[in-house]
């Protein structure tokens, strides 16, 4: 998961949210797995380049905002990783763009 700034109540309240879902369905989610995006595109882009550099075996990745997932998306592009084939990646708060 990567999420925004530990002092916003936005980004807190969806991490909260991410956990009770994931605990709900049987899964744990290791503090470990959560990265600081700061809600921005180019952090977020840069973190899943080292994630996806040094971790083969991700999946999925959650962004607790839509803009992180875009920049996401472009570095996936950038880095040859099929998007859904090889991750699934999956925003929040209904950016323009996810339409």
């Amino acid at each position: 998961m990567l999420t925004g700034p530990a002092n916003s109540a936005d980004s807190r309240e969806r991490v909260k949210g991410f956990k009770a879902y994931l605990e709900e369905k049987g899964i744990q989610l290791n503090p470990d797995q959560i990265f600081c995006g700061e809600f921005q595109e180019e952090i977020a882009a840069q973190l899943a380049e080292n994630l996806f550099k040094n971790k083969t075996n991700i999946t999925a990745v959650f962004f607790a905002n839509d803009n992180m997932a875009f920049g996401v998306l472009k570095k996936l592009k950038q880095l040859k990783i099929s998007c859904p084939g090889q991750i699934s990646v999956l925003g929040y708060d209904d950016d323009k763009r996810a339409e």
